[in-house]
């Protein structure tokens, strides 16, 4: 591994840490067993990604429990894809919300809460974008795509 994606994963890890304790959960991982989750396969993405300076949110790839009940140790957290790990917290079959997210999902909005949510809805997404920021947006997104297919040769990158 080089030594700029350690750097990069000892970032993330610290992230994650900080983050998850902050929410109250248990993060009983250390620096070398989040490492030893982490597939050969996966580093080549992010060592690519790195070295082509694309977004490093456009990895994709990100730490979640397999068991939203159990804390993040070795055996229970995996490095995978977002949209799998969306899909391991959704609530599954046979389980329920808790009264607290009961609560909060039946609570009305207040006035002014409302009213805030409507300002901000006021003018955006109805009106048509200039040509001059279409042709700024298509242009950004030719320059991504072709970095990324650039990337295709080792099928690092499968849409």
């Amino acid at each position: 591994m080089k030594p700029s994606t350690r750097t990069y994963l000892q970032g993330r890890y610290d992230r994650s840490k900080v983050y998850q304790e902050n929410r109250g959960e248990t993060f009983a991982l250390s620096f070398d067993e989040y490492l030893s989750l982490w597939r050969e396969d996966q580093i080549k993405k992010i060592e690519r990604y790195l070295a082509n300076n694309l977004y490093k949110s456009a990895i994709g790839i990100v730490l979640t429990r397999k068991n939203k009940d159990k804390p993040f140790e070795l055996g229970n957290a995996c490095v995978v894809g977002a949209e799998h790990s969306k899909k391991l917290g959704r609530i599954k079959k046979g389980e329920k919300h808790t009264q607290a997210t009961r609560d909060k999902l039946k609570k009305p909005k207040s006035e002014t809460t409302r009213a805030k949510m409507s300002q901000g809805r006021k003018g955006k997404g109805r009106e048509a974008k200039s040509s001059e920021s279409n042709s700024k947006r298509a242009e950004a997104m030719r320059t991504f795509w072709a970095k990324k297919k650039a990337m295709t040769s080792d099928h690092l990158y499968r849409p």
